[in-house]
């Protein structure tokens, strides 16, 4: 078609060698403003994606000035990308 496409692809080491490639999409459109949303991880929750890597993914649609905390486990990391704005870490 002649549609733009907005695509963010992001590849992940699987938990076990061997599994199939697989791959899922889904409209996140509705997410709740101002709050980290779960959409992918390897832990079953309703309305998550699933993904066989040890590996959580938020997101969030935050207006100007609003603040989200998030502390990560120990032995854990974050990777945050800014789509549009700016983003300010205390």
């Amino acid at each position: 078609g002649d549609e733009p496409v907005h695509l963010f692809q992001l590849w992940f080491m699987p938990e076990q060698d061997g599994l199939a490639p697989s791959y899922e999409q889904k409209d996140f459109s509705y997410i709740e403003k101002n709050k980290l949303v779960p959409i992918i991880s390897n832990k079953v929750q309703e309305g998550v994606m699933h993904l066989s890597a040890d590996v959580t993914l938020f997101l969030a649609d935050m207006d100007a000035g609003s603040e989200q905390a998030y502390r990560p486990g120990v032995g854990r990391g974050v990777f945050l990308y800014v789509q549009q704005g700016r983003s300010e870490e205390h």
